[in-house]
């Protein structure tokens, strides 16, 4: 990475831990629960909120990036794009700031929690979800390298247990940019050993290429770190071809 880069890339994290970020802790099969007084918040309800259905349920946990931080309405959020394209139920529980060890207190989030404080209310609130997408780290990189992993190992050892016949994703920590922070292989590889012992496949957005050749400007918000409504769409475009050359959704029709 060269020096210019990685000041960019300084500059994002400082942003992202530090900037007001949104909290949503949502089932579309009702209506939300316990979520923060924070953007992103629709003017309109959600088409899928008021009605009770059979679709498989996606519940989607991460961050800011997961909560909707740089988008104006709920529906634009990334996992709400993910969950119609794939014709899923949508469970949400995104805190801004927090990830596997960052709980985010003090930093004008609310009240928020990582991941594993957060483990049994979520098992309480989504106990039927049959696809779990676990999106964060993003906050976590000022840690040394070995707490990320371990912190990560146990989360997921925990989260398997919460849900034992659910198909559990892992997504590998990205900002919106083609290129890796300077430990993006140590933090992936570390999430790949331990995604494999609880049997979760791994998606890596810089593998992928998620972010080549495109005008990644034009997929920011204002505060140049979360993705706006175009760069949400591009994450939920993204990973549902991911997700479905995996075999995890259901083919289109």
């Amino acid at each position: 990475m060269t020096k210019a880069r990685l000041r960019i890339f300084s500059a994002l994290l400082v942003l992202s831990l530090g900037g007001t970020t949104a909290a949503a802790i949502v089932d579309h099969n009702g209506a939300a629960e316990g979520a923060q007084p924070a953007p992103p918040a629709s003017a309109m309800p959600s088409p899928h909120a008021q009605r009770q259905d059979n679709r498989p349920p996606l519940l989607v946990i991460g961050d800011s990036f997961v909560a909707g931080a740089g988008v104006a309405y709920e529906g634009e959020t990334y996992p709400a794009l993910l969950a119609d394209a794939t014709d899923m139920r949508l469970m949400v529980d995104g805190q801004g700031g927090t990830g596997f060890i960052n709980d985010a207190r003090g930093t004008g989030n609310g009240h928020t929690s990582k991941l594993i404080d957060r483990l049994a209310a979520d098992g309480e609130k989504f106990p039927d979800a049959s696809l779990v997408v676990i999106d964060a780290g993003r906050n976590d990189l000022r840690f040394p390298i070995d707490q990320v992993g371990d912190a990560a190992s146990e989360y997921l050892n925990h989260a398997r247990a919460q849900w034992p016949t659910a198909d559990i994703v892992v997504v590998v920590p990205t900002f919106i940019t083609p290129d890796a922070f300077e430990r993006y292989e140590d933090v992936r590889n570390r999430l790949e050993n331990s995604a494999a012992k609880i049997g979760a496949i791994v998606i890596d957005p810089i593998a992928e290429g998620w972010y080549d050749n495109v005008d990644v400007s034009t997929l920011l918000a204002a505060d140049r770190v979360h993705p706006n409504s175009e760069g949400a769409l591009r994450i939920a475009d993204r990973m549902e071809k991911s997700l479905r050359s995996l075999g995890l959704v259901r083919s289109a029709a």
